[in-house]
């Protein structure tokens, strides 16, 4: 997740290209929602609900803060995301929920941070548990936790832990809504991140064949172009293709869940016609690789008219919900058999 966002490095070493696919298969695409972070009302979870569908996407994620919601040891406070999953519904929008942390205080350990993970396993059974049963009906597919390779996120970076987790939160998810989807949490290639590959290798060899059903991956390239990058930081998708296959579970997909540019006047800002071009590049990049899930652009609008700000500024539209270029780039990649020019 790009709050806080940091200026992303390559760590995906010895990553050559996958083979492409034989022919382009659009994935489905969807937007990451932030509204339950920085808006917070029903008028504006609606608002960006209309405006997601009226883009063509299939798809909103929506951030599910596991320490927000339970405001004291088995007591829940459900409004925000229940509003912001009505929303979705009311607009014909897939749901992706991001559960994600720190861990509410009594579940985490000593010197507690907003990068605190849950070390008491029956917690994260429970809560999955919860929220899982609350929405079954309406959320289609499940992210258990968001850039944990990453210190901003996961206190000490461990794929062994992680994957504990990730079978907790499985487990929990398979017995209260077995129609929906599972997915690792979207893995960074961020300065000071465990690599992501090995991360991933880690996790599949430490968990059950079916606990997962997706590999998330966020493949940031700002501020430069994807196909321009000397880091070469996209193909990350391609590393992490490999490793699933290696695994010999053929049958998980990669999501995208973030991939975006901040438009604006900082260092690592871009114009509005770059980000327009640099999106339609990453989604025919992504439309040519073999075994893709949804690909989630970051984020609907941006959340600040400060352009010198970049964290605030990955928006498809602006602050006052006024489209930037990408929109066209957006819906010209939805409505034609080709995807983006």
């Amino acid at each position: 997740m790009s709050i806080p966002v940091a200026l992303i490095l390559i760590v995906t070493a010895g990553c050559a290209s996958a083979p492409a696919a034989d022919q382009n298969h659009r994935p489905p695409l969807g937007v990451a929602s932030i509204a339950t972070l920085a808006d917070r009302t029903p008028a504006g979870y609606d608002r960006e609900a209309a405006v997601i569908r009226s883009l063509g996407a299939e798809w909103i994620r929506i951030v599910v803060n596991w320490n927000e919601i339970e405001t004291a040891p088995g007591v829940y406070s459900w409004n925000r995301i229940d509003e912001a999953v009505a929303a979705a519904r009311q607009h014909r929008l897939r749901v992706l929920a991001n559960v994600i942390g720190p861990a509410p205080p009594w579940y985490a350990g000593p010197n507690y941070s907003g990068a605190s993970p849950p070390l008491v396993l029956g917690a994260v059974d429970g809560f999955f548990s919860r929220v899982a049963a609350r929405f079954r009906q309406d959320v289609a597919a499940w992210e258990v936790w968001n850039e944990q390779n990453a210190p901003a996120f996961w206190a000490s970076p461990d794929p062994v832990a992680y994957a504990r987790v990730l079978e907790a939160a499985s487990r929990a998810i398979r017995r209260n809504a077995p129609r929906t989807e599972v997915l690792m949490g979207g893995v960074t290639t961020g300065p000071g991140a465990y690599p992501p590959v090995p991360f991933v290798d880690r996790v599949l060899q430490s968990v059950d064949e079916d606990t997962i059903d997706g590999v998330a991956v966020h493949p940031y390239s700002f501020p430069d172009a994807p196909n321009r990058d000397p880091l070469r930081r996209i193909e990350v998708v391609d590393s992490i293709r490999k490793v699933i296959d290696r695994s010999k579970r053929p049958s998980l997909r990669i999501w995208v869940t973030e991939f975006g540019q901040p438009t604006g006047s900082a260092p690592l800002g871009v114009t509005d016609d770059e980000q327009a071009a640099r999106i339609g590049t990453a989604l025919k990049y992504f439309a040519t690789r073999t075994g893709m899930g949804p690909v989630f652009l970051y984020t609907s609008r941006d959340w600040s008219p400060d352009p010198t700000n970049p964290e605030l500024n990955f928006g498809l539209y602006r602050f006052d919900w006024t489209p930037k270029p990408a929109v066209d780039v957006v819906l010209q990649w939805v409505t034609s058999e080709e995807g983006p020019s």
